[in-house]
């Protein structure tokens, strides 16, 4: 089962470094740059929902290394039947859990790229929604001051089956893929938010 935010994830990772759809770096981008790189966010993240357990990571996986990177993926969490299973996909956990433990990921791992995936229990809990964009906008510039070198993708909401999170996903993705949102960051908004 293919679930729907793989192939937009794939699609904006390797878009923001450098690589064609059809698989060719530009010849201005390296393929040979070393890629740390941090899944982090909720369940979807971790990969809850998907036939392997790797979620979106293993097919981003298959695709950055098909294009020749070298590649790490990075984490304190190991999950799914990829080879490298490394990520912070922390199942159940809302955008203000993962702010009080990332800190501790990225000085230790210190990405190059992360990629975040969160917001879905905030809504799904109803638990403060009305703030759950500041707070994503917190996690985000905590993230770049942390790590300052990063690149940081930020996924919109998927489609829920959950009517409270259907209540408050179309809002809050609308935070996510304006980078005036996040005017400190070196935020990569998903080029797919803005069609949910």
């Amino acid at each position: 089962m293919r679930n729907p935010w793989t192939l937009p994830l794939i699609t904006l990772v390797t878009a923001a470094l450098g690589v064609t759809a059809a698989g060719a770096p530009p010849a201005s981008a390296a393929s040979t740059t070393p890629l740390r790189v941090m899944p982090l966010g909720d369940s979807i993240t971790w990969g809850v929902g998907s036939s392997t357990g790797n979620g979106y990571r293993g097919p981003l996986w298959d695709k950055l290394a098909a294009d020749g990177h070298p590649l790490d993926f990075v984490g304190t969490l190991r999950g799914g039947s990829m080879s490298d299973p490394d990520n912070e996909g922390h199942s159940g956990h809302r955008i203000d859990q993962i702010a009080a433990l990332v800190d501790a990921s990225l000085t230790r791992y210190r990405p190059n790229v992360v990629t975040l995936e969160i917001g879905t229990n905030d809504l799904n809990g109803n638990y403060e929604s009305s703030t759950a964009t500041a707070r994503l906008k917190s996690l985000v510039d905590q993230i770049t001051t942390a790590a300052p070198d990063a690149t940081v993708l930020v996924a919109s909401l998927v489609v829920s089956t959950s009517g409270t999170v259907e209540q408050y996903r179309a809002s809050y993705n609308q935070a996510v893929p304006s980078p005036a949102a996040f005017p400190n960051s070196s935020l990569r908004p998903a080029p797919w938010s803005t069609r949910r």
